[in-house]
């Protein structure tokens, strides 16, 4: 019996050694040197230092990862607050659509169970992007998901909306959200049996499809009452 346990402890460690190895491969693929256009100063530099704090933490073969911007770098620690041991944040504050395209090769190669993608508001906010081209890079992401990773449950969220509090920037708040409601709208056209979508702009906005002043820092990133209530009914969505 000592014998047999023995050589299950071996195949156990060999096999997370495994699968250690191949997360520590996929970071190669990493666009390490890639400089994304549409990026602002500020966010170019975050894009590389997150991408090399990502070296210390490389995906395995059936975690969860949580990629995109600000909202996911941000939300705090994603194993604790909903009680899973396997999570993976790829989020990064300041990223577009690009940004994340750029950057799936990494996740395909580790071949996750589950990714859960939140993209887009940066790209309505700081770039010339149309709505048409918003989309398509949104729709390009879910592509390149279902097609990498046909066992794996992708779980896209609805962009969210701003508010006034929001001034970083001179913009039309309303026109902002209606383009916000139009995106989201031709998102959820989508059907495929492994895409779930998740209605955080519903979850978050006012009776005025702004998001509600109760659950926002700054007009546009989530107080922590925002984040649990995210973290509450998005569990629900992953499991």
């Amino acid at each position: 019996m000592k014998v047999i346990a023995y050589i299950g402890l071996i195949c156990h460690y060999a096999y997370s050694n495994a699968q250690s190895q191949e997360g520590s491969n996929c970071l190669n693929l990493l666009p390490y040197d890639t400089i994304i256009s549409e990026h602002s100063t500020w966010s170019k530099h975050n894009y590389k230092t997150r991408l090399a704090e990502f070296k210390s933490d490389p995906i395995t073969t059936g975690d969860i990862v949580f990629i995109g911007n600000s909202h996911i770098q941000h939300a705090g620690n994603w194993n604790k607050t909903l009680n899973i041991a396997n999570g993976v944040n790829r989020g990064i504050g300041g990223d577009i659509t690009n940004g994340v395209i750029a950057r799936l090769e990494e996740v395909i190669c580790a071949q996750p169970s589950k990714v859960v993608l939140l993209i887009g508001t940066n790209d309505i906010v700081w770039t010339k992007k149309s709505d048409v081209e918003i989309v398509r890079n949104i729709n390009k992401i879910i592509d390149m998901l279902i097609e990498g990773l046909p066992s794996a449950t992708i779980v896209v969220n609805t962009v969210m909306p701003i508010n006034e509090v929001w001034d970083k920037k001179e913009v039309d708040h309303r026109q902002i959200n209606e383009r916000v409601r139009s995106i989201n709208d031709h998102l959820q056209k989508r059907q495929n049996p492994n895409l779930v979508f998740f209605d955080l702009a519903a979850l978050v906005k006012d009776s005025s499809g702004f998001l509600n002043d109760q659950l926002t820092v700054d007009g546009v990133h989530l107080n922590p009452e925002g984040k649990k209530l995210w973290m509450q009914e998005l569990k629900g969505a992953i499991q």
